[in-house]
This record gives structure tokens, sequence and C-alpha cells, in this order.
């Protein structure tokens, strides 16, 4: 699989992403549409954590059907879709800061308009099957801190033991017991549901840690994105879930997985797959 995160870099790799047509592709949140706009492929996957970074991929969808695009759709966030309640993804969420705290994480419903024409896109996505849709069952790990005890968690989360929870969870490991904002979206969502789809070898792309967002100069990249949090821990897993990570571009991030030119890459691909 070939995860292509929001970094600015990307733009640097345009023609070799490129190549990349026809393979097996993962984008999270605003990637998708924004990637359409400056690559000649599209993605085979497409999720969300915060339901702010998916209404422009929603949006899309409910106007342009895409047939070979799969979003996975978390079971938690289904909640919403019946409720139109905001507080049923929050439940799942921490607000912010100090830990816990009950504020609402995520400016999805900030306009009410807003809010109820997301719904309405989405529900339109999924009943009328403008692409393929996959309901994965999820938790996060701040969901369980609110629903069970500490010591039962601690036993869901140690490395032998998660794999094989009954759920994808969000989150990596408590950290200096305040996770929200310190995890990177990488090890948070997205390797979780990487394993959940059983893939083995994940080459990554446009998780730089630089400033920015390569659909959008002015993001202001948060401290925690390029401080790549757990990605280490993720590495030594390999020897429990067989899940090889790869980064196929040169970035910070090569300082905890290892570098692997993208042209050697795309030849492990072409091989496995063809």
């Amino acid at each position: 699989m070939w995860v292509i995160g929001p970094g600015p870099s990307v733009l640097k790799y345009k023609d070799q992403i490129n190549q990349l047509k026809g393979k097996n592709i993962f984008v999270y949140q605003n990637v998708f549409p924004s990637m359409l706009s400056y690559f000649d492929i599209t993605p085979t996957y497409w999720t969300w954590g915060d339901p702010q970074a998916s209404k422009k991929g929603v949006e899309y969808l409910a106007k342009n059907p895409l047939s070979s695009l799969t979003t996975l759709i978390p079971n938690i966030y289904l909640d919403y879709l019946k409720t139109q309640n905001i507080k049923d993804f929050a439940k799942y969420y921490q607000g912010g800061l100090p830990h816990p705290n009950t504020g609402i994480p995520t400016e999805a419903a900030n306009n009410r308009n807003e809010w109820y024409l997301y719904l309405e896109n989405l529900k339109t996505i999924i009943d009328n099957n403008l692409c393929k849709t996959d309901i994965i069952s999820t938790t996060t790990l701040p969901f369980l801190l609110k629903t069970k005890p500490l010591d039962e968690v601690k036993n869901i989360m140690k490395p032998e033991n998660r794999f094989d929870y009954k759920d994808i969870i969000y989150g990596t490991d408590l950290y200096q017991n305040s996770w929200y904002m310190r995890e990177n979206k990488l090890t948070f969502n997205i390797l979780p549901i990487l394993n959940y789809l059983d893939v083995r070898k994940v080459f990554i792309i446009g998780f730089d840690g630089l400033w920015g967002r390569f659909y959008d100069k002015n993001w202001k990249t948060k401290g925690f994105v390029g401080e790549y949090k757990f990605l280490d821990r993720w590495v030594k897993w390999q020897s429990i879930n067989g899940m090889e990570l790869y980064s196929v571009t040169k970035c910070a991030i090569n300082k905890h997985i290892p570098y692997l030119p993208f042209e050697e890459a795309l030849k492990i691909d072409n091989e496995t797959n063809n």
C-alpha cells in the first residue's frame, strides 16, 4: 500500500507519484479530493478521523461518484449520522488539554447548516453507492480509558493483545497521561487501519513534518506532527503483525523507519502484485 500524506514535500515527487496509477493507494482526510487537482491518480482507499477534515471529500463524492474508491467509514462515526449530534463523535475523542477535557474536538458542527449538509451528503453517498464503502469496527484509546478500568486498558494495549482486539484501536499508547494532540495521525489512525486491511508492506510519502500542506501553504503544522511519536514502536511491532514500514522520499521520517528509494519500492510492488 502506498500512503500519501499531506506534507508539502509530495509536490517534489509529482512525476513519481503519477507512476502509481493503478496501485493500491491510501489517503487520509483532506488529501482527498485535493490530490485530484495535483496528480493524475485516484486513491484506492480514503478515510478520516476528524469530520471537519472530510467535508470536502464527502461533498465531492456526493456530486462526483467514484466507483474505484473505497471509503472506509468507522462505525463510531455512524452514530452522529443517525442522531445528528456531534457529541456522539466527541465521546470517542478528547476535546483538548488538560486531560480529561470535555470540549468538542472538531470544528465540523460550528456551522449548523454546514453540519446538516455534510450529514446529508454522507448519507447520500452511502445510500446511493456513489463509491464503495466499508464500515469498519473501531474504537479509540480515549474511549477505552473512559469506559474501562485502567489496568484492563493497559492489557488491551499490549502489542500481543491489541492486534487481536475486536475493534481497530485508534491511538498507540498513553503519553504522560495526556495523549491528545501528542500523536501523529500516521500512528494514531492510519497504521491501525492498514493492519486491519492486512497490508504487509507500507510505502510512505508526505508525512514529512514540514510547515503547511501541499494543498494549503498557510496551514500551521503542529509540532508533534514532526516528532513521529510511537513510530519506532510500530517498527518493533513488525515481529508481531508482520507489517513493514518504508519511507520512499527523503525527509525527517527516515530517522524512524527504513528509507527505500521510490523506484526500488515500485519494483517491489510490481513484482508482488503483477
